[in-house]
């Protein structure tokens, strides 16, 4: 019960943050709409990836409402396919970067030592690394070079596994910045030390003790983090490097586009439009939960601003 007025609360909180409100309302319906294009599809009795040169670059109509692209494919329902890639490998890419960070941090946070030292000298390291050079030489590995190319399977879907893993790798130290510190305040507290004292196992009070109380800040950083791995899989796909064919994503449809910004520049607009969406309303999200987790964090910080 009291869990259920702990979520209950932080709802109200979170919907009388209007911003979030309308973020999160923004999400939901792009989420739903990419989740049924493909029944659109089938409705329409549209291939949103089969070719018609006849059709090339058409404007809005009836059967084709955001018009086609430059190989007459319906613009509309392409976007709603690329969306479901691009919001995949989004959320996928943080939730595997936050669990790594929470795994890594809390680690270090509870046990100390040489395990701390380690863990925050290989952060600094990752940290210390230009990112998107290395995301530009990591996503050109050709795994057949590398006698690897059994691993990769079908090249479409792995390029975008491959983002994921890539992401995950090098994105989990902010995450482990923030688990360590909360853990190093949460392992002091009067309900672990009872814990401890009554005979608790390690992996028990990591579970139900020290997690439950870390849990906000590292909320907030995943869902902040969405909207960057959106923009890094955005800008390899741009550059040939992120989602192959015959999987699309709204990176990808900017590639496209790029030779038709004079003649046809809705093509560019439109997935340009939804990145850029994407990124704002997971950014105010972030923002609303960081005030419905943290409320007098938040006040005292507007105060001091």
């Amino acid at each position: 019960m009291a869990g259920q007025a702990g979520a209950r609360g932080l709802w109200r909180r979170l919907w009388r943050h209007r911003r979030a409100r309308v973020s999160l309302g923004v999400l939901v319906v792009l989420a739903a709409a990419c989740a049924v294009g493909p029944a659109l599809a089938r409705a329409f009795g549209i291939d949103p990836a089969a070719m018609d040169l006849l059709a090339r670059l058409e404007g809005p109509s009836l059967a084709h409402p955001l018009g086609t692209d430059e190989l007459g494919r319906d613009l509309l329902l392409r976007l709603l396919d690329a969306g479901r890639v691009s919001l995949a490998v989004g959320v996928g890419g943080a939730l595997l970067a936050a669990a790594f960070g929470t795994l890594f941090g809390v680690l270090a946070g509870w046990f100390g030592g040489r395990l701390d030292a380690l863990v925050m000298r290989l952060t600094d390291a990752v940290l210390a690394l230009p990112l998107l050079p290395l995301l530009l030489v990591l996503a050109a590995v050709d795994l057949d070079k590398l006698g690897l190319g059994g691993l990769a399977g079908d090249e479409a879907l792995w390029s975008a596994l491959r983002i994921v893993v890539i992401v995950a790798l090098f994105g989990w130290t902010t995450t482990a910045r923030l688990a360590r510190a909360a853990t190093l305040s949460v392992r002091e507290r009067e309900y672990v030390l009872a814990a401890r004292a009554l005979g608790a196992r390690t992996p028990r009070i990591l579970l139900r003790h020290v997690l439950p109380n870390v849990a906000s800040p590292l909320v907030v950083a995943a869902t902040l983090s969405v909207g960057q791995v959106v923009l890094a899989e955005s800008v390899l796909s741009f550059l040939g490097l992120g989602i192959q064919p015959p999987l699309a994503s709204w990176g990808t449809m900017l590639t496209g586009a790029q030779e038709r910004l004079f003649d046809a520049p809705m093509l560019a607009l439109w997935p340009g439009l939804l990145i850029f969406l994407t990124v704002l309303c997971f950014n105010l999200l972030g923002d609303g939960l960081q005030e419905a987790l943290d409320p007098r964090g938040a006040h005292a910080l507007r105060r001091a601003q």
